[in-house]
């Protein structure tokens, strides 16, 4: 399962002559990197297929079985999480 993030941001005026709208975009996808979608569409698809695998393996009573692997370095900023389906 992923989960993905679409932002459709609309401004009526900016003081700044637009240079905050673009810093936006690239603040957004410091926070939600490759999980942040161009496209209202993409994101409404991604979001359909996901909810159907969610509700089929629900509603069928499947145990999913998962394998769960993460750094043992406490001090690194970043955790990889790998689930194995």
């Amino acid at each position: 399962i992923s989960f993905y993030a679409y932002a459709d941001i609309a401004f009526e005026s900016s003081s700044d002559r637009g240079k905050g709208i673009t810093d936006l975009k690239v603040a957004l996808q410091a926070i939600f990197a490759e999980t942040l979608v161009d496209s209202k569409d993409e994101f409404l698809q991604k979001y359909l297929v996901d909810n159907d695998f969610v509700r089929t393996n629900i509603s069928s009573g499947e145990v999913l079985k998962q394998k769960a692997f993460k750094h043992a370095d406490s001090d690194a900023s970043n955790v990889e999480v790998v689930i194995c389906i």
